[in-house]
């Protein structure tokens, strides 16, 4: 049983979950190539996709497999296109060939945040991705910089919220560094979820509510109790608590 709200899951990404995880979500935000994956990584992840009736989607980031995509990169605006539609083009040819549709896109790690908050880098990432497609919906920051330039560049924005990391009272992400950052008891996570869906808002770590309206919530695959804090999640929805 899924629950009555769309969760994404970031997985390819070398941990070995995904037929785990694939039943017990919506949508898979499958990684390129880039910060992890490979040609065989992304082939069953797909194939587990169309399985499980889960909706497909690229998950590129930055070329840098030692931080996992962690960290900015400093590199030219010429490597940046040339690295987003290496690895969108890669994905699409593994996906074509298994006669798979691709929904959406969500960019990873440091990518995620560079583009989804600055104007030119969404400019770029909006320029690479109409050379594919102008039908996949892109995952972002709710109001964000990208969120805005897609939408006026037609594309349909699902925004996103985060069930298993905190959030400063700017909005934005803690970073992976801060001990804090990642939410990995399922309690913890199942207040998060709460707390989005019936309220609209978000807590931050210092206890300032935000609004946060969504379409998608994420959980990390890298997350160590990802599976435990799916599973609580289903088991509160079958209570009649969410």
């Amino acid at each position: 049983m899924k629950l009555p709200f769309n969760i994404n899951c970031d997985l390819g990404e070398g941990f070995n979950i995904a037929p785990e995880i694939m039943p017990l979500i919506g949508a898979a935000n499958i990684a390129c190539g880039g910060h992890a994956g490979d040609n065989e990584t992304m082939t069953n992840c797909i194939q587990l996709a169309k399985k499980h009736g889960v909706l497909i989607g690229l998950h590129p980031g930055y070329p840098d497999r030692e931080n996992f995509g962690r960290k900015t990169m400093d590199i030219s605006t010429l490597d940046l296109w040339d690295t987003l539609a290496a690895q969108i083009s890669n994905f699409m040819r593994i996906a074509q060939g298994l006669k798979a549709n691709i929904h959406h896109i969500k960019l990873h790690g440091a990518l995620y945040h560079d583009i989804a908050y600055d104007e030119g880098l969404s400019r770029i990432f909006i320029s690479v991705i109409k050379n594919y497609s102008k039908e996949w919906v892109i995952f972002c920051p709710p109001d964000s910089t990208l969120a805005i330039t897609g939408k006026h560049a037609g594309y349909t924005i699902w925004g996103e919220g985060f069930l298993d990391r905190n959030y400063h009272d700017n909005g934005q992400l803690l970073s992976r560094i801060e001990p804090s950052a990642l939410i990995t008891d399922p309690t913890l996570a199942f207040k998060n979820v709460q707390q989005i869906i019936q309220t609209g808002s978000i807590k931050t770590i210092s206890g300032m509510k935000l609004p946060l309206k969504i379409d998608t919530l994420c959980i990390h695959g890298d997350n160590p109790k990802v599976l435990e804090i799916l599973n609580y999640l289903r088991e509160q929805y079958e209570d009649g608590q969410i």
